[in-house]
């Protein structure tokens, strides 16, 4: 077990003692002075906030959160590379969604901006079908920025 906010462990000294006091001098029936010095300990342990770790199974992979991030500007639409930019970033997306490991994935497309098109998700068909979906026939934009890629890949 852990504490997170282990500084408030000190008072225990201060509420032992106060129970301590209490048990002399107290004045009051015994359960009623119990309920109160076990409300105080109880007080004082969720302020220090106990945790446990999760424990990692044994046979069990952890995976990554990936962002597959697909450039739409107009420049994706040059054929230097058979058949064209575009295209083969699709194919390396959906081979890279092939493969098999415990990561999670996201799509976005993006130009100027970011378009989230796929939440983190496990589901490879789902987000292969969303790949597929993304036509070269609505590229718009003719810029690219990728710093809006990066600042939506850490949101």
């Amino acid at each position: 077990m852990s504490w997170q906010h282990p500084e408030w462990l000190w008072l225990l000294v201060i509420v032992g003692g106060w129970a301590a006091w209490l048990g002399v001098r107290g004045s009051g029936a015994l359960r009623e002075r119990l309920l109160l010095g076990g409300a105080a300990l109880m007080t004082v342990l969720a302020l220090a906030h106990p945790w446990l770790p999760e424990a990692r199974s044994a046979g069990g992979a952890v995976g990554s959160d990936v962002l597959v991030a697909l450039d739409v500007s107009h420049s994706m639409s040059a054929a230097d590379i058979e058949p064209t930019r575009f295209d083969a970033a699709k194919q390396m997306a959906d081979a890279l969604l092939s493969q098999p490991s415990a990561n999670r994935y996201a799509v976005a497309a993006f130009t100027t901006n970011l378009l989230p098109l796929a939440p983190l998700t496990s589901d490879r068909e789902f987000l292969k079908n969303v790949l597929e979906g993304i036509e070269r026939e609505n590229i718009l934009t003719k810029s690219t920025n990728l710093m809006a890629v990066l600042e939506g890949a850490v949101r």
